[in-house]
């Protein structure tokens, strides 16, 4: 007999985690979690049909490190100033991840 796989916590380990807040478009309560950055692949633009630009990035949150998953317009504000406002969101992985595609708005 097969176990379940459970894939819930998997983000909760990622190498280079970095805490960011996350400011919700309804103007909600500010929340801090950890998240993983990655660039957009060059075929992602491509097979995106416009909707990534160059220097978008892709945004990794573990499931079960939020309370609420991250909207369209969510801004992810990292350490340093620079914050991303989310274009697209996708829900979660394997009931692991939440993974959101984001815009440079401005800061650092």
């Amino acid at each position: 007999m097969s176990l379940p796989l459970d894939f819930s916590t998997d983000a909760d380990v990622f190498d280079g985690l970095q805490a960011v807040t996350l400011q919700p478009p309804d103007d909600g309560e500010p929340v801090v979690a950890s998240a993983l950055k990655r660039p957009i692949t060059l075929r992602e633009l491509e097979l995106s049909n416009g909707l990534y630009l160059p220097g978008d990035v892709r945004w990794h949150f573990s499931a079960t490190g939020l309370v609420q998953e991250p909207l369209v317009g969510t801004l992810i504000t990292e350490a340093d100033g620079r914050t991303w406002g989310v274009v697209e969101m996708e829900g979660a992985v394997f009931g692991a991840r939440y993974t959101c595609t984001a815009r440079s708005v401005g800061g650092s």
